[in-house]
Formats: C-alpha cells, structure tokens, sequence
C-alpha cells in the first residue's frame, strides 16, 4: 500500500468533511486510571508491559526487569515461558539462538495451557479485596494471598512476611495507561531497614521478534527421546543412591543416600580407613524432614516442623534439636527456614538443569548424552560441590556426558555422569537404586516414631 505524509491525509479528511457539512468524528478520550483501574488494565488478557524491581538493603542495592505479554514471560538471564501448540514450554535465548523445551505438564501430568499457571502474575492479585485510600493509595498486608503473589512478582522470599512493615500500591495522577504503577514493600526498620520497589512501564510496548516468530510460524516443541523421558523420570523418584570415587583411584569412597524425606551420606571402610577425619565429619550423619509431628526432647513434648540433623550412633538414630527459644513448644530446626521438603534443603539431583533441559543436549550414536552448555556444567558442578575445587585448580570445563543404562526394572537402572574439563582429566558420579535408596535405620526410627508423612 502507498503511503501518504500525515499532512495530506488530515487536509483530504478537512475537505471531505467540509463537503459534506458535517463536523470531524474521533475517537472516545482514553480514561483516566486511579490505582485500581490501573491494576484492572495490567490483569486483561492481552495485557503487555515491562516490570523493573530494585532492592535496597542499606548499602546493598540490587535489580532486575522481566517482560509481560500475552503469549510469553521473559525473565532473568533471557528465561521464560512461552505459550505455543496449545500447550506451554519455557526458554532460553542465547547467542541469537532460542531453546525451547518440551511443553510443560504439573505435578500430576496434566499441560498447562498458560504460562499465567506456572509464574505470579498481577492476575493472581485479587482486586475485590482491595481499597483506595482519599489519597490514591492502595493497601495490601491486609491480604496474605495477594501478597504472597506479589512478593514472588518482586523477587522476595515468603519469610519476608514476618518482617514486612507495609506493601502499598501508588499511581500518578492524570494517566491513561498503567505506566508508572508503583509497589513499595518495606521490612524492618532503622538501620535493618530494605525496600522492594516494582514499577510498571513501557506497557503496550513491549515486542520481541525471535518470540512473535515462533507463534507465527508455529514451529513443533522438543521432543525428548525415550531415554531421556526415562532418566528425568528415574530422578524424579527422589529415590537412590550416589557412588562417588574421592580421590581418583577408581574405587568408591562415599555413598549418597537421596529418600522423598531423608539425605544421608557415609563413607566406605576403606576410605574412613584412609581418611578418618573427613569421614569422622561428613560420614554417619544426614538430614531428615518433619511435618507436624509431636516428639518427646528431654522430658519435654515438642512439635517437629522442619528439617533436622540426625547421626547414626552404633546403629542407632539419634536426632540433633532442642526447644526453639524463639518459638517455646516447638522443636528448633537446623536450618533458619522451615522446610519440610528435604529435597529442596538439599538440592537433590532431581532439580539439575542436566536432567530437566535436554533440549540444549546432543545424543551421540552410542547412546550417551553430551551437554557443552556452561550453565550446565556449572550447575552440576555446583550441584555435586565441586565449584570451588574446579576454582582453585583453575580447570576449565569442557563438556557433561551422561551416559544411562537403562533397564526394564528402576532399581537396576544407573546413571553415570561425568564433567570432563579441557586438560582431559573429569570427575565421575553415578546413580543406581533407584526406588530402592533407603536407609534400614533410618526407616526404622520413621516407623518407631510415627515420622513418616
């Protein structure tokens, strides 16, 4: 289509009106927002803007900035989800080139067709709840759902709640759409002072082409192979063991024990032999998480809500606590936070990007699955504690190959991984049992006690 300088069209629409006798039709004035309306606008289905959050912390500032539209999230790290072929997927964008994974199912299978179910959105926020004070201003602590919705929108921990002062919503005056939409989220006080602050702009703006082409060309997801559904599958029990050979003499030092509720780790007699400090430290000892159970300390009944230390004493389970001087009648946990998901306090293979992401892996003929992605590795290395290792012998990662032997029942399965770097050297672990990692002692103290979930 030609296209004509704005100039002549407006004189040809003059004339034609003039002929005409009739005066110039426009379109309705856009409406000024308050703060509830504003909110309105971002929860529309179509709704597109940018989100900015900055932490203050006394002298520690920090900030990040994710990207809303209709059909996609962008988050950190060029992350996201994206809702494609009726399902949705999420993604990574590097170097020019988008990775989209399978599309993504919840914890009992069923797909998600939107990426609004996985992530907080400003449409989790239930605006009946709400009321606008004489100056504009909105109130949120009233609320825990809203606010816990919001906390995850602005990056913030849900123990934040016990320390949060205020998180209240401004808007400026005489705007029509919900830029410069303001949240402020503020805990302690004094000196402990912090403050979140999540503003809202750039809204109907926001486009990304390497995005906008995959709906329009509606390109098929990944598709994992057989073998790679099953590994991620296997991992997903959060039930087996690790073998791991310490000191590079191909024999096994140290075995992992990952349980749906219990970690435990020891050492082989030889190694313990050979190394009775780290094994006298490390070894006999794990984590076990607790949900709401009543137990007897010291004469004195406590309830257990949390993950707890425990030692294996000549056989015997013997659990590490004492009563919570901040929280009389409960049984203090060993962590600050209270998790009854041992799995997450641990960082169980389960969650390795390795096992999650096969989308950035290349199959080779024999079968092996090799990653050369460097937040891959990282994240493994991270995962299996050997970041500051690799720092101080300043090695450099070359590739992550995983190599599965896949068998008709679960126990008989293992998984080997190794993190070669490029001096030609690599550290190897690998995964067996699975469904079968327990621990007889500590299955026995779970039955005894009445622990198990």
């Amino acid at each position: 289509m030609k296209r004509f300088p704005s100039g002549l069209l407006l004189l040809s629409a003059l004339l034609l009106a003039g002929c005409q006798g009739s005066s110039v039709s426009s379109a309705p004035a856009p409406q000024e927002l308050n703060t509830l309306s504003a909110l309105g606008e971002l929860q529309r289905p179509d709704a597109n803007f940018q989100v900015t959050v900055k932490t203050q912390n006394g002298s520690l500032n920090s900030s990040f900035v994710h990207y809303y539209a209709k059909d996609y999230f962008l988050g950190d790290s060029q992350k996201g989800y994206l809702n494609e072929n009726g399902g949705v997927s999420s993604f990574t964008y590097e170097d020019e080139t988008l990775s989209r994974s399978e599309l993504l199912s919840d914890d009992e299978g069923k797909g998600y067709t939107d990426y609004h179910q996985i992530i907080a959105t400003f449409d989790d926020l239930d605006v009946s709840s709400l009321a606008m004070s004489d100056s504009g201003e909105v109130d949120f602590s009233k609320n825990k759902k809203n606010l816990l919705s919001l906390f995850e929108m602005m990056g913030l921990s849900p123990d934040g709640l016990f320390t949060l002062t205020s998180l209240t919503a401004a808007y400026p005056a005489e705007q029509t759409t919900p830029n410069g939409l303001t949240f402020t989220a503020s805990f302690g006080e004094g000196d402990a002072e912090t403050t979140s602050v999540l503003s809202v702009d750039r809204y109907g703006e926001v486009d990304f082409p390497y995005l906008d082409q995959v709906l329009t060309d509606h390109l098929p997801p990944f598709a994992p192979t057989e073998a790679e559904k099953r590994i991620r599958d296997l991992f997903a029990l959060k039930n087996y063991i690790a073998s791991n050979d310490l000191d590079g003499d191909n024999t096994i030092d140290q075995y992992y024990y990952f349980m749906p509720q219990y970690f435990y780790t020891d050492f082989t007699p030889a190694y313990a032999a050979k190394d009775p400090e780290t094994a006298g430290t490390y070894g006999k000892r794990g984590y076990i998480a607790i949900n709401n159970k009543v137990l007897i300390v010291d004469s004195t009944s406590l309830v257990f809500i949390g993950t707890y230390l425990f030692y294996n004493i000549d056989g015997d389970f013997q659990i590490v606590t004492r009563e919570d001087p901040n929280s009389p009648g409960y049984a203090q946990s060993s962590f600050t936070q209270i998790y009854t998901d041992v799995s997450v306090v641990m960082n169980y293979p389960t969650y390795m990007t390795c096992v999650n992401e096969f989308q950035k892996a290349t199959t080779l003929d024999d079968g092996d699955i090799k990653f050369v992605d460097k937040e891959i590795m990282a994240d493994f290395a991270t995962n299996h504690g050997y970041s500051d290792m690799i720092k101080d012998n300043h090695l450099t990662t070359s590739y992550l190959l995983i190599t599965p032997n896949l068998a008709d029942e679960d126990s008989d399965c293992t998984i080997r991984f190794q993190l070669h770097f490029t001096n030609g050297s690599y550290l190897e672990t690998q995964y067996s049992d699975f469904g079968n990692g327990n621990v007889g002692f500590v299955d026995k103290a779970i039955a005894d006690y009445g622990l198990a979930d």
